[in-house]
């Protein structure tokens, strides 16, 4: 008889056993099927964060592509500007060695006539002294002639 309760004893806790590995394994599989469940629900917002992320690439590239080629152009203006500035700087130089050889010149020219101005005032002068001396001159021989006639009639 302890043979049968043994075996009824070991039988009972087989099935216990076995009652509790069954509800164990459906707790797995419940438990499994949320996880794939949630695999399938995380793949399936992957895919769609994916293709946003895909678009937000595009659009990265696409403004890295117009800044590169905005930042070309403004390489190539600030290059024009600078040689714009070098020119400028070059025309002002030209502009101020041309004005002061012209201002050169013109004092030269101005020296040059105020010479000659001295020059033509001084001959100008002397022949105007000339010119006095002579009129003296024949004041005074019409003044000795009218004398000697004025001393001839008396």
């Amino acid at each position: 008889m302890i043979i049968q309760i043994s075996a009824a004893v070991l039988t009972v806790a087989v099935v216990v056993l076995i009652v509790a590995l069954v509800r164990t394994l459906k707790e797995a599989r419940a438990a499994l099927n949320k996880i794939g469940m949630l695999t399938d629900e995380t793949r399936i917002q992957l895919n769609a964060l994916s293709g946003e992320v895909k678009e937000t690439i595009q659009g990265v590239n696409d403004v890295t592509y117009d800044v590169k080629t905005k930042m070309a152009e403004l390489h190539s203006a600030f290059q024009t500007i600078g040689e714009i500035g070098r020119m400028a700087a070059g025309a002002t130089l030209t502009i101020r060695q041309t004005a002061a050889s012209v201002s050169r010149t013109l004092r030269h020219k101005l020296d040059e006539k105020k010479e000659t101005a001295e020059a033509t005032k001084s001959n100008l002068a002397a022949w105007l002294l000339t010119a006095g001396k002579f009129v003296q001159n024949l004041n005074g021989s019409k003044r000795s002639e009218d004398s000697k006639r004025l001393t001839a009639r008396t």
